[in-house]
């Protein structure tokens, strides 16, 4: 697959781009330290699914329309909660009522994307949510359980259907798709966090860097700037 200058990749698409770049940077490595060579090269295909690409950012309106549309449930208290920590969903259902620390105000979060954990502090929203959430159940369970289980935790796609059908219901159509619904919730909590962080003194790198590593990616790259920080310009 060749890039394109300034082209936008899926999440996927760019990770394998990187690791092929790894790899042929790997041979030439090799060849220079054992005088020997060989070719460590892989062969991209065409991806057919650039027409995905994912660019919608949520508005806090549309999504204060989309949650007062819905009933409470499971799955709403969910999104609540990835409204103000960006978590995705698949590590947000596995979430456990000892993985908040209520004393220094953190959460835990164990192995998010990549089997890394990591430990994201938490704003007075999500804190709150949280204490709520955790209301009458131990420690080892689930915060988002499934009903009358505890031990169990909700479907991924619950938290996916319930801002799916509510949007519809609202009349809102452009985050129908399922991975750009609360894909764009997650853009929204980086650009929040990186105007948060630039009011706060931090210069683009940094402030950048911060929004990029609390929603879940090991480091600052500008493929991600591109996908999560949309608009941002570097000065």
């Amino acid at each position: 697959m060749e890039v394109k200058p300034n082209e936008q990749l899926t999440e996927t698409q760019a990770t394998i781009v990187q690791y092929s770049r790894k790899l042929n940077k790997l041979s030439k490595i090799v060849n220079h330290h054992y005088y020997i060579h060989t070719n460590y090269k892989a062969d991209i295909p065409k991806s057919n699914r650039g027409n995905e690409i994912r660019n919608v950012v949520m508005t806090r309106e549309d999504l204060k329309i989309i949650l007062n549309r819905g009933k409470d449930c499971t799955g709403k208290n969910a999104l609540l909660l990835t409204a103000e920590t960006g978590l995705r969903v698949t590590s947000l259902v596995k979430l456990k009522v000892t993985d908040v620390d209520f004393e220094n105000k953190t959460l835990f979060i164990y192995q998010d994307k990549g089997k890394r954990s990591r430990t994201i502090p938490l704003n007075e929203a999500a804190f709150n949510h949280l204490k709520e959430f955790c209301k009458g159940k131990e420690k080892w369970n689930y915060i988002f359980s499934a009903k009358d289980n505890n031990k169990k935790h909700i479907k991924n796609d619950s938290v996916n259907k319930f801002l799916r059908t509510n949007a519809l219901k609202c009349g809102i159509t452009k985050y129908n798709d399922a991975k750009t619904g609360v894909h764009s919730i997650r853009k929204m909590v980086a650009l929040e966090l990186y105007y948060q962080k630039r009011a706060e003194g931090q210069n683009y790198i940094q402030a950048a860097t911060y929004a990029i590593k609390y929603i879940g990616h090991s480091s600052y790259r500008k493929d991600l700037v591109k996908r999560y920080l949309p608009g941002i310009t570097e000065d």
